[in-house]
């Protein structure tokens, strides 16, 4: 590319170390290295699974299993919105959809940007919502405290712009637990319950 372009000159490919035949035919010990490794380590060198990271807590996240081609989502699932508040950090909102039959909960839009103001950020949410009704708006309790100055909260700043908040449980060791039942596959739940 011309110095100062805007266009990116590299291009990141999805393989592991099997799409690498020629390597491994120049050093067959390789594969070994690979297997001796830290298991994140290992999914990043070996299976080619770069969203692993140190100090990852969900470990149990797979792109393969758990992202999915468009699809249409069955109207009558309800919808739920989840709101983490930040400014210098980004605020972050989820949109859910739970299909309760299996259960399954379906991430189907995500805002995250940071340097918005709390009004800003609910103009944001309205605007993605549009029509569709939300069962709930969840957001971390934090949005609660009373600003010394205004006297008012994140929340309120929230329902001032439409958007009626309700507060989350912070219990992170059950809200862990639970979100890791989430991500096991069906076969995986069942045999948990058969054990």
């Amino acid at each position: 590319n011309d110095v100062g372009s805007p266009l990116p000159t590299r291009c990141f490919h999805f393989s592991n170390i099997y799409d690498n035949q020629i390597l491994l035919d120049a050093d067959p010990q390789y594969l070994q290295v690979l297997n001796s490794l830290p298991a994140q380590d290992r999914r990043a060198l070996k299976d080619g699974d770069w969203d692993v990271f140190a100090g990852q807590v969900l470990t149990e996240w797979r792109r393969e299993k758990h992202v999915i081609e468009p699809m249409t989502l069955d109207p009558s699932w309800p919808r739920i919105t989840c709101t983490d508040y930040g400014s210098a950090r980004p605020f972050v909102t989820l949109w859910l959809a739970l299909d309760k039959s299996v259960p399954r909960v379906y991430v189907y839009r995500e805002i995250s940007q940071p340097g918005l103001l709390a009004s800003q950020q609910a103009q944001a949410v309205v605007d993605l919502t549009g029509d569709e009704k939300i069962r709930l708006h969840v957001a971390d309790p934090a949005m609660w405290i009373k600003s010394p100055d205004s006297g008012k909260s994140i929340a309120d700043i929230y329902f001032e712009n439409d958007v009626t908040l309700t507060q989350a449980n912070n219990d992170r060791i059950n809200g862990l637990m639970r979100l890791r039942e989430y991500l096991k596959e069906e076969a995986e739940r069942k045999k948990a319950l058969l054990d």
